[in-house]
């Protein structure tokens, strides 16, 4: 996912904001170097605690979302709405 940095971030440094072609996320760099505001970038999404499938809202038309054999699961992601603080992990894909 292709986003571009509203802030300054450190490495592992929480509060990263980033706007995407999905929404505004805010979550924690995971990169290797510090991420500065303006930068864009494309990013993996982690998040850092299971989630229950009542609080993933999937969109009917997306054809690859499926659970995979070990239990995550894969999908594209349409919107995100009133995610919390800290749910998030930014990681750079290297593109």
């Amino acid at each position: 996912m292709w986003a571009v940095a509203l802030n300054d971030a450190e490495v592992d440094q929480a509060g990263l904001t980033v706007d995407t072609d999905t929404g505004r996320l805010v979550g924690t760099w995971r990169g290797a170097a510090a991420v500065r505001a303006g930068g864009v970038f494309d990013i993996e999404l982690d998040v850092p605690r299971p989630w229950r499938w009542s609080e993933i809202v999937m969109d009917r038309d997306v054809v690859d979302a499926g659970q995979t054999d070990t239990g995550s699961v894969r999908c594209q992601v349409v919107t995100v709405d009133d995610m919390p603080t800290g749910d998030l992990e930014f990681f750079p894909t290297g593109i």
